[in-house]
Parts: C-alpha cells; structure tokens; sequence
C-alpha cells in the first residue's frame, strides 16, 4: 500500500508530499512498461497533461486520478478526513482486487 495525499479537486499544488503522487504515476507506468501513449488513451488523459502531471508540475484531480491509477492496475481509495488527522491519513492508492 503506498499513502499518498489527496489533492482537491482542481488539482491545485496542496503541499510538497504531493509530488510522491506524480512520482508514483511515472514509477508505475515505467515498471509495467506502459507507453505515455497506451495510459493516455486508458485513463482518458491528454498526452500534455500526462507529462505535466509525471514531471511534477501539475497534479490530477481526483477524478483523474482515479482514471490513471485503474489503468496502471489500482484502486484509489478515498477516507473521510476529520479536522485532527494530517493530508496523509487522507487515502492510499492500492492494487486492484481483479
């Protein structure tokens, strides 16, 4: 299981342990050796968002998110976050059951 923050949903910069989300987009699709090209059409991403989103500069919305992590074989999971608990305790990305 790998925590990662939850970003909003305009995927606006929340934080800087952001970036091990966009990281882990580039490690995973790497690893699998999926092409930019095959995740773009899976997760239905343009090829310019997916850059933006592997070099950091920009982070996907949930929703993308979403998208991207069941194409590279994920679940994203989603938990409710009181007031005290901290970004990271927000949700995790998981491999998928199927």
């Amino acid at each position: 299981m790998h925590d990662f923050p939850i970003l909003d949903q305009t995927g606006t910069k929340a934080s800087a342990d952001a970036l091990g989300v966009c990281a882990w987009i580039k490690h995973q699709r790497m690893a699998i050796g999926m092409p930019k090209r095959t995740l773009c059409t899976t997760a239905s991403v343009a090829r310019s968002s997916l850059d933006h989103y592997e070099a950091g500069d920009v982070y996907p919305s949930v929703p993308v998110l979403v998208r991207i992590a069941a194409a590279l074989g994920y679940d994203l999971v989603l938990r409710g976050i009181a007031p005290e608990r901290t970004e990271s305790e927000a949700g995790y990305i998981q491999p998928n059951a199927s």
